[in-house]
């Protein structure tokens, strides 16, 4: 069917009778459109996991059950559930508790134990178990902070008013007269005190007074020594023996003196008044500034102790009797 148009075509003539040249080609369609892409297929199994190697020895769980106590020096040896874990040069620290613990420099190993040169310790109990870890080198203190400024004052409150005057209480009435009390006995007559003449000073007292010091120009008597007053009881024993027991020597009071208000640069000389009691106890006494006077107990509580030097007198008297017996003895021989 389209030859025979064609041919139709050739012979068509124009309006003069010339016949038209061959018709012009049409244009060229369009490429046609893309097809579809085709579905994608499925991922394919993954293959199955390799199984897992073996843990290697590390510093977890590495306890100890050895005696010890926490320490900032010196060597703390422990022994572990756990062979080889720490090497020479490491840092570690053994826990007990928070509050309980040590570090150190592990120094030896050897097996399951190992030394600590311990240098820092938090608490001192002894114990016996241990959690020990590697740890880092303490770090240096740091610098203390700047003081903050000081705060304001606060005002001070009002003063509150004064509150008003109580009425004064009614006068009580007054008591009777008592009657007059019965003359008592004239005293006995006291010493005479010419102070003009001669500054003597008398006491009559059983109270021991305590002076600073006493100082008279002339004699001073003092207790009893009538025989008449006193019940013997034999003679002072071995007097030489004694005497030799006591040190004689120059002295000053010290700072505890110093202290109860003695002068520290005074050279004194004396006696001990331990070794005067040990071999005389009665020749001694607690020492006046120490002495409760209405008790007679120290104040101190520490019982300080003095000499009654005038009394030592009688020490020196049976000394010098032994010895006169030894001098005519020797004569007689």
């Amino acid at each position: 069917m389209p030859n025979n148009i064609s041919l139709i075509s050739t012979n068509i003539l124009t309006d003069s009778g010339v016949p038209l040249s061959a018709a012009t080609s049409g244009t060229s369609g369009g490429p046609g459109l893309s097809g579809s892409s085709g579905t994608s297929g499925g991922t394919g199994l993954s293959g199955s996991s390799g199984t897992s190697g073996t843990a290697g020895i590390g510093y977890a769980n590495v306890t100890s059950t050895t005696s010890a106590t926490p320490a900032s020096s010196g060597t703390i040896t422990l022994t572990t559930n756990s062979q080889g874990a720490f090497v020479t040069g490491d840092r570690v620290r053994a826990i007990n508790t928070s509050s309980n613990l040590f570090e150190g420099i592990v120094t030896i190993t050897g097996g399951t134990s190992f030394a600590i040169s311990a240098d820092y310790n938090l608490g001192t109990t002894l114990a016996t178990s241990w959690t020990i870890t590697l740890t880092g080198a303490r770090g240096v203190a740091g610098t203390s902070g700047t003081a903050g400024t000081s705060g304001s004052s606060a005002t001070s409150g009002a003063s509150g008013g004064s509150g008003s005057s109580g009425t004064s209480g009614a006068n009580g009435a007054a008591g009777g007269a008592g009657p007059t009390g019965p003359t008592g006995p004239t005293g006995p007559s006291g010493t005479s005190n010419v102070y003009a003449t001669a500054m003597n000073q008398y006491v009559n007292t059983n109270s021991g007074p305590t002076f600073a010091a006493v100082y008279s120009t002339g004699e001073v008597y003092a207790n009893y020594s009538d025989d008449r007053l006193k019940d013997r009881f034999g003679p002072i024993e071995n007097p030489i023996d004694k005497l030799k027991q006591l040190d004689a020597f120059y002295y000053q009071a010290n700072e505890l003196a110093k202290k109860f208000g003695y002068d520290g640069n005074k050279m004194e000389i004396g006696l001990s008044a331990q070794q005067v009691r040990s071999i005389l106890p009665e020749v001694t006494s607690l020492a006046p500034f120490d002495r409760n006077q209405e008790t007679g107990e120290s104040l101190s509580g520490e019982n300080y102790i003095t000499i009654n030097y005038a009394k030592l007198v009688i020490l020196l008297v049976a000394v010098a009797q032994d010895q006169q017996k030894e001098i005519e003895e020797l004569k007689r021989r």
